[in-house]
This record gives C-alpha cells, sequence and structure tokens, in this order.
C-alpha cells in the first residue's frame, strides 16, 4: 500500500490503543495457492478472536454464514445500481451516484440493501435515457468528494461506469454462502483480480490496462478519467502500463492528482473541460 497508509495501523496503535483496541490484520501478497489461503483464514480468525473478546460473545460459523449472505445482497444491489446509474445519468448526478455507494459504508447492510433494492426498481421502470452529455469512466482508488464530483455535472459529464477500489472494485466478488465461512471469505479476497493493489502473478500480460480498456468499451463511455492519489507507489508503478492498453485500445484518458485533503479545484475544473471539450 501507499507510503502515507504503511504506517496508520502503528500510529493509531499508539495514539489510541488505551482507549481503543487495533486488531492489526495483514494480507498475503501469493493470496491464491493454499499457502495463500490459510494465511489469509489465519488472519481472519485473528481478528474473530480479538472481536469475540471485546464483544464478550462467540461469533457462531452460522452468524458469519448470515452475514456473508447480507454482504452478498448489498454487493448486489450495488453492482445493479452502479449498471442503472450508467443508463440513467438524467436522474443520477456523479454527486447523488457517489453518495448512494458511499452510504452503504454507512448504513446497516440489509437497511442500505432493501433501500437500494427499491431505487433501483424506480430506476429500471425509468425509460431509455437520450444523453446529450459525454460519458466517462472513473478510475482510482477513491473518488468521492462532492466538489470534485460537481465539475462533472457542472461540465454535463456521466460516469457511465467505475474502477475505483473504493466504489465497483470492493463489490465485484461475492463469497459462498455454504461451507466454512472463513474458507470462503479467504476465497472471496483470493478470487480479487485486476486491482492495483493486489500482486499479480500474471501481471507481465498487462492483464489489468487490458480489463480497463475494455470495461470503458463495454460501458459505452467516450474516455476515462484517472483520479491518482498522490504519492501512491503502486498506482504511479502501474500509470505506464495503463495508458499503453488505453492507447492501444484507443481510448482518451486524462490523469489528475488527487489527495483527501484538497480544497483547491481549478486546476482540475480546467483539466476535465478541457478533456470533456476533446472527447
Amino acid at each position: 500500500i501507499c507510503d502515507t497508509l504503511r504506517p496508520m495501523s502503528q500510529n493509531i496503535r499508539v495514539a489510541m490503543s488505551e482507549k481503543l483496541p487495533c486488531i492489526f490484520l495483514a494480507h498475503p501478497q501469493h493470496r491464491k495457492p493454499a499457502f495463500g489461503l490459510q494465511f489469509t483464514m489465519d488472519q481472519y480468525m485473528h481478528v474473530k478472536g480479538e472481536l469475540e473478546k471485546i464483544s464478550g460473545a462467540a461469533i457462531t460459523d452460522d452468524a458469519l454464514r448470515q452475514a456473508i449472505k447480507v454482504m452478498n445482497r448489498s454487493r448486489a444491489a450495488r453492482r445493479e445500481f452502479v449498471k442503472l446509474a450508467g443508463e440513467h445519468p438524467d436522474v443520477i448526478s456523479a454527486v447523488n451516484r457517489s453518495a448512494v455507494l458511499r452510504s452503504a459504508w454507512f448504513m446497516d447492510k440489509t437497511e442500505h440493501a432493501e433501500k437500494l433494492e427499491a431505487l433501483n426498481a424506480e430506476l429500471a421502470a425509468l425509460p431509455v435515457c437520450d444523453w446529450k452529455g459525454k460519458k466517462v469512466v472513473t478510475s482510482g482508488i477513491i473518488c468521492d468528494n462532492p466538489k470534485l464530483l460537481q465539475i462533472f455535472d457542472d461540465n454535463n459529464i456521466a460516469i457511465a461506469m467505475d474502477d475505483v477500489a473504493q466504489e465497483s472494485r470492493a463489490i465485484r466478488v461475492d463469497a459462498s454462502e455454504s461451507g466454512d465461512p472463513m474458507m470462503a471469505l479467504a476465497q472471496q479476497f483470493a478470487d480479487q483480480d485486476y486491482e492495483v493493489l493486489l500482486y499479480d502473478e500474471h501481471s507481465n500480460q498487462n492483464r489489468r490496462g487490458e480489463y480497463v480498456a475494455d470495461l470503458v468499451k463495454k460501458s459505452g463511455a467516450q474516455g476515462l478519467v484517472l483520479f491518482m492519489q498522490q504519492f501512491c507507489d503502486p498506482e504511479e508503478m502501474e500509470y505506464p502500463y495503463l495508458k499503453k492498453a488505453l492507447d492501444s485500445a484507443g481510448i482518451p484518458h486524462i490523469k489528475l492528482g488527487v489527495d483527501q485533503q484538497m480544497r483547491d479545484f481549478g486546476q482540475a475544473s480546467t483539466a476535465i473541460q478541457a478533456f470533456a471539450d476533446v472527447l
């Protein structure tokens, strides 16, 4: 992960350990082989044990399976929303699209899924949208700043699909609802691919770059906007390969440096406006 995030757990442990328990979770680089799956399971078992100490109650396999079902339902509803939002940008703005997806991280998952399924049903019943503006795919680790997204809405730019870790990358893969729930969770992590923050044993084939280029084509977007976190080594190292794949596919793109403390959006606004003009 990024240099700015590597010491985060240690900082929290030092600064807040007396008031707030800190449970450290390490994921393996080689997550797909049997030894990687076992390592992930061991880590999850450690987290489970620590949570049981805090709560004073045992976490049963049946409870875990039920939680997996809830999460699978939530992911399915969000995937459907992403698809429908891309088809109805006249109703779902870039700002509102982000707010709906972001709310899933803070609301009770069952309640959120119910509300989102109702919203999806209303969107699916709408007539086909004849969008006169431009459509893009967004990519990056996080893209949820309302002021930044408002630039898209102000310039009649719709988000047809995303390759954002905090949005669609987080909901691509479901976990098995049967068998050992810990193995199901470990396997779910192992099955996540095309992720810049996870090791890819086939990285020399530029699979992720080709995947993102294909995502843009299938979504009907005219280009891609990459929001690159400042000082993020994995994203910066990947960019040449991503650019190569996008250029080979004839897909226009723009790269914008962002951070979580961003206050001045003038440069980003100018760049996005100029990009929309050439699409």
